[in-house]
């Protein structure tokens, strides 16, 4: 429990930073939608363990998609 703790701490820290200005050219539009279709993904070291195993979404302007799971 402890450990969950810390952690809701650290992820409370960060989320309270305040947003640092971006520099450079805006990005173009992407456009009414992204999709990701079946994406796969080992770590080199453990090739025969997937991390992430048949992920799919769509995303549309405005939308926010994290991938979150354990360390």
């Amino acid at each position: 429990m402890a450990a969950g703790r810390a952690s809701i701490d650290r992820v409370h820290e960060i989320l309270s930073q305040p947003a640092e200005p971006v520099s450079g050219d805006p990005l173009p539009p992407l456009g009414d939608a992204v999709q990701i279709d079946d994406v796969h993904f080992s770590y080199p070291t453990r090739p025969q363990q997937p991390v992430i195993n048949g992920v799919s979404f769509t995303t549309r302007p405005g939308e926010m998609v994290a991938l979150v799971g354990p360390s």
